[in-house]
């Protein structure tokens, strides 16, 4: 191979591909401290920029400048070969050389993915010769280093009592990188299923982006823990989650990253507790209606919690509905808390309006609902309110009425006295007569729970029934 000096090749040196020998009579800022007739070998790492240097007797290596070539003695250095493309050949410019162990007496460094410049010492210029350096199976040559092959694990308990604490290990397969330190991340959050999710820093004592950090030689498991709380509240299992994650370079992949843990109450079974409500099935206007909640079986621990709801709402028979804030105060959806160690039942009331309005019997419900333990039994009490005014009504009408004429009735009001703009109301309903039956819809168009009205200062109210006439000589 031709040997060509030229001391601007130094203008491209960046541009020198990898993998090659490179003679550079520069580095003989050193010669003082080598002893004579010996060449410097450097071998440097493009990616460090670092530089490892040997050195060997001269007269292993030839450099001759006539023939423009360089040979290296490997029979006198040691075992291996040396094989040189004629450099006259403008197509042949690579040389290929044997090395295995020529060097290794000499701790000579040619390694994979390094440049190797080869220094006349007593050369004072500076000339510089680009080799491309083929790759051997020289022993001494270290291999280019492959990624790590690291394998990360998060483990830990799936279920925990509540008040205790949860145990988890952060661990590791395979070696990390001499030197290297590998931090990650701990993270908890919300559960993964149809559970309901455990309340951080509630239910548990969150953990927001605590480091665990490995250290190469060092222990390859970390183990830490997650608190439960006691809260001492009657409200089933609930669920979190552990997470991992890289929180500096990356080395390897993380092939457990997730625990979720279910956090069991520790608190009196579902099934030991039983709800009821009982209280007032009828009332007057202008009264209070008294309700009692309770549970009963197992009593709630001291500092343990239970909740219900409670709520007023629509009647459930064929009576009027009582109308909330008119008739009576309504329970919006109140929401009792039962302490253990406390009473076992609570009360609720309801105000009872009156209206001053002659209506009759109205209803209403209360009920409760969204027991957060428990099951409930009797959930539901139906309420009636009577009208208490002394009032009295009577009808009057035509005892008779020719068939198809109208028929007049007169409801009249005493007992009490409507202030102007004030209603008594009453419902009006037709039935067949006796002992001689007319037909309903076939001889009268009947009236089946109208209401009639009576607005005061008025005492009385009329309404009509209709008669059909069917053109039958029949009795009257």
């Amino acid at each position: 191979m031709a040997k060509d000096k030229d001391n601007n090749t130094n203008n491209s040196k960046n541009n020198i591909p990898e993998n090659t020998i490179k003679e550079d009579n520069n580095l003989n800022s050193d010669k003082n401290n080598i002893p004579e007739d010996t060449i410097k070998v450097a071998a440097v790492d493009p990616n460090t920029q670092g530089t490892q240097t040997s050195t060997i007797p001269e007269d292993l290596i030839d450099v001759s400048e006539g023939e423009e070539s360089i040979d290296i003695d490997a029979e006198n250095a040691g075992s291996g070969s040396d094989s040189e493309q004629d450099s006259s050949d403008p197509e042949q410019e690579t040389i290929t050389r044997d090395f295995t162990n020529a060097f290794d007496e000499r701790n000579i460094d040619v390694t994979h993915g390094f440049d190797t410049t080869i220094t006349d010492i007593d050369d004072e210029e500076t000339d510089e010769e680009i080799f491309p350096f083929t790759e051997t199976d020289d022993p001494i040559a270290a291999p280019l280093q492959e990624p790590p092959d690291v394998k990360w694990f998060l483990s830990g308990d799936q279920i925990v009592q509540e008040g205790q604490p949860a145990n988890y290990t952060l661990s590791y397969e395979g070696d990390l990188p001499i030197n290297q330190a590998v931090t990650l991340l701990i993270n908890t959050g919300p559960g993964l299923t149809l559970l309901p999710d455990a309340i951080a820093d509630n239910d548990y004592i969150s953990i927001n982006n605590n480091q665990i950090t490995f250290l190469a030689g060092g222990p390859k498991s970390i183990s830490f823990q997650v608190q439960t709380n006691p809260d001492n509240i009657l409200e089933g299992d609930e669920e979190y989650t552990v997470r991992a994650s890289f929180g500096s370079e990356p080395v390897g992949i993380i092939v457990t990253d997730l625990v979720q843990t279910v956090i069991i109450d520790s608190t009196v079974p579902s099934s030991d507790i039983e709800w009821n409500i009982s209280g007032t099935q009828f009332i007057d206007e202008g009264s209070t209606a008294q309700y009692s909640i309770s549970y009963n079986g197992i009593p709630l621990v001291i500092g343990q919690t239970a909740t219900i709801t409670v709520t007023t709402g629509a009647g459930l028979t064929l009576l009027p509905d009582a109308s909330a804030n008119a008739d009576y105060i309504p329970v919006n959806s109140q929401v009792l808390t039962f302490v253990g160690g406390g009473p076992q039942s609570q009360i609720v009331n309801v105000q009872i309006l009156n209206d001053f309005n002659v209506e009759g019997e109205e209803e209403y419900t209360i009920s409760i609902s969204n027991n957060s333990i428990g099951i409930i039994n009797d959930s539901i009490v139906q309420t009636v309110i009577s009208d208490p005014d002394s009032a009295i009504w009577d009808i009057q009408g035509q005892p008779t009425v020719n068939e198809g004429d109208d028929s007049s009735y007169t409801v009249n009001l005493s007992g009490i006295s409507l202030a102007p703009g004030q209603t008594a109301s009453v419902i009006l309903n037709t039935q067949d007569g006796n002992p001689v039956i007319a037909i309903e819809d076939t001889d009268y168009v009947s009236i089946d729970g109208d209401v009639l009205t009576i607005t005061g200062p008025s005492t009385s109210a009329n309404f009509i029934v209709e008669t059909l006439s069917d053109n039958i000589i029949e009795a009257d």
